[in-house]
């Protein structure tokens, strides 16, 4: 196998610091992260099949996705994140059939807060305008992807056991992202087999739930079209930087009741996979 193959991936979850780790990842001497984060080479064919309203390219072709490497020089640890390859169950197969040594990164996060997290990136992104309260209302009858995306993809334990059964727990590691990703980084290279003494350049975090304050350049952000075009001319480190505001929701209390009913269940099932103790929730 060439030498610019990936050999790590960063799956999801979404909303759980995949964007920060791969960034921070990205600045160790040793480890490559592709320039292109959410490549999704592996988890398209299920992509197509929904029809995602997020309208985001997927990289179809073996060529193209092997490009996103040429750059691999004299790094070790070759990797890309794309966060929907944890929740759709053939992908982790898919990445096996690839390269069966893959080191294989899933970072958690208590699964209200990342439903909530979720649903404010969509609203900044201009992605969505009924209320999160609506949508958990109406549990994926109408509104059936945003529902999937906010509160589906939280059922973290049938994702985090497929790569378990098709990697094995050596290869497979899971954090839990609620508190600082730089933390568990020495964790992480230690998982990587690389400098665990490594200390990072920038500690800025990346993707935050931030609108920006300027009403022209918020228009501009929720047009899905200039978005794109403004990605390819204006470094995230630049507008990470431009005046924003932080976007906060307050949700009902029936609809905390019903996360904290069907994730308290589901956290129980996910202590049993990973053999450890997950979030609490005092009902």
């Amino acid at each position: 196998m060439k030498a610019n193959y990936p050999n790590f991936f960063i799956v999801g979850a979404a909303k759980c610091g995949t964007s920060s780790l791969a960034y921070y990842l990205s600045q160790h001497p040793f480890i490559f992260i592709s320039a292109i984060k959410e490549p999704d080479f592996f988890s398209h064919q299920e992509l197509e099949k929904q029809q995602l309203y997020y309208q985001s390219p997927s990289i179809k072709s073996k060529k193209l996705y092997l490009d996103l490497f040429k750059g691999v020089k004299n790094e070790t640890v070759i990797g890309e994140a794309s966060v929907s390859y944890l929740f759709y169950p053939k992908t982790a197969q898919n990445i096996y059939e690839f390269n069966p040594k893959s080191k294989i990164i899933i970072l958690l996060k208590d699964p209200i807060k990342r439903a909530i997290s979720h649903y404010l990136m969509d609203y900044r992104l201009g992605l969505v305008s009924t209320s999160l309260d609506e949508i958990i209302a109406d549990k994926g009858n109408k509104m059936k992807y945003h529902y999937q995306q906010y509160i589906s993809l939280g059922k973290y334990s049938s994702q985090v056991k497929q790569y378990y059964n098709v990697f094995g727990k050596d290869q497979v590691k899971v954090y839990f992202s609620d508190n600082d990703i730089i933390n568990f980084l020495p964790n992480i290279y230690r998982f990587l087999g690389v400098d665990t003494t490594f200390e990072l350049i920038d500690k800025e975090q990346q993707n935050q739930n931030r609108a920006f304050k300027n009403p022209i350049l918020k228009k501009v952000y929720q047009n899905h079209k200039l978005r794109n075009m403004l990605k390819n001319v204006i470094p995230n480190i630049i507008t990470n930087r431009i005046k924003t505001e932080k976007v906060e929701l307050n949700l009902n209390s029936s609809s905390l009741d019903y996360m904290r009913t069907i994730y308290k269940e589901e956290n129980a099932k996910l202590e049993g996979v990973l053999g450890e103790k997950c979030w609490d929730y005092n009902l």
